[in-house]
């Protein structure tokens, strides 16, 4: 019997630590959120006992707008105990319904639940029912979005002309092609400042040439190679008076202005695909360095330092290379600054 009594007290600790670790998640959370600039929503959360996705959308922060943030931002607010719902009907639904008494009753009752519109409580169901709502990309909508592409691939070549090696790797892979070597399509498909737009669906295209009586063999493809010649030409002239202008030093203003003349002409290059993924991840992988270096530098200062969401992403906007940021930031008189 003395054995036994031992068990009790136990137990009780076990069970005072487990909330303790609950409280402490909780309130890592509301910390997390609170930096995060959603006091509001955590308040109106609380105050009627959860949140409707309407809710969550009109009173997020606007630099909340990747799904992944939202993701986590609804996650925070689960764990600390605030319940997302689709709509307020399902809450009034929810708490319409009697507790189950059985077993069997309660299986009959989640299966109901998931089963219902609008009653789901798994959060990848509800993202992807939410996503059922977005209308699909128009004609319109494609073309806005392929431009948006192309600008940023302009981007992209126009900075590669002041980085050494890319644009006379280009032309010795054009000289392969004269060669005989290589075939055009492996280097260039096109040119960015001509206009091309969309093509139609593939069904009306075929209907469209057997109307012409056309045939895919007897259709040319590839850009006019006669085109292709005379900018690679232009592209190679620059080049040489680019690398005269680079030859002590490519920070000096005269050397500055030939790259960005040589970027004028090779930003309009459509490159092949794998030219262009050559090209683009050296651009990729310095990206991907640069986002974890951020995302650590928002740990240490937001999470840790309890320095507010907004103001670093205000006051770390432009200071990215400063390495005396950090002490400036140290030295402020902020009380999350000590």
């Amino acid at each position: 019997m003395a054995r036994k009594a031992k068990n009790p007290p136990i137990e009780s600790k076990e069970k005072e630590l487990e909330a303790v670790e609950a409280t402490d998640e909780a309130i890592f959370g509301e910390e997390v959120l609170e930096n995060s600039g959603l006091r509001e929503l955590v308040d109106k959360g609380k105050d009627q006992g959860f949140l409707t996705y309407e809710d969550i959308n009109s009173m997020l922060p606007e630099d909340i707008s990747d799904p992944d943030q939202v993701e986590e931002t609804i996650q925070m607010l689960m764990d600390i105990g605030i319940e997302v719902l689709e709509s307020n009907n399902s809450a009034n639904d929810d708490n319409s319904d009697a507790a189950p008494e059985t077993i069997a009753d309660t299986r009959t009752t989640l299966t109901t639940v998931e089963s219902e519109v609008g009653r789901t409580t798994d959060p990848v169901r509800l993202y992807m029912r939410e996503m059922g709502t977005v209308d699909l990309l128009t004609r319109e909508g494609e073309i806005a979005i392929a431009k948006r592409i192309e600008e940023g691939a302009r981007e992209l070549l126009q900075a590669c002309c002041f980085y050494p090696g890319i644009v006379d790797r280009i032309l010795d892979e054009y000289q392969e092609v004269l060669a005989g070597d290589r075939r055009l399509s492996e280097v260039i498909v096109g040119f960015m400042d001509i206009e091309e737009g969309i093509p139609p669906p593939a069904l009306a295209q075929k209907k469209e040439k057997e109307e012409k009586g056309e045939s895919d063999e007897e259709e040319a493809s590839g850009p006019d190679p006669v085109e292709v010649k005379k900018r690679f030409s232009s592209l190679k002239r620059q080049f040489n008076k680019s690398n005269k202008a680079c030859a002590r030093t490519r920070t000096s203003k005269a050397a500055i202005k030939e790259q960005e003349k040589l970027g004028e002409i090779f930003q309009f290059l459509k490159l092949s695909p794998t030219q262009f993924e050559i090209i683009a991840d050296p651009a990729r992988d310095a990206l991907e360095i640069i986002r974890e270096v951020e995302k650590y530098l928002f740990t240490i200062y937001v999470k840790r330092g309890k320095m507010p969401r907004k103001e670093f992403i205000q006051e770390f906007a432009g200071n990215e290379a400063d390495a005396s940021w950090s002490e400036k930031i140290a030295k402020s008189r902020k009380p999350w600054s000590k």
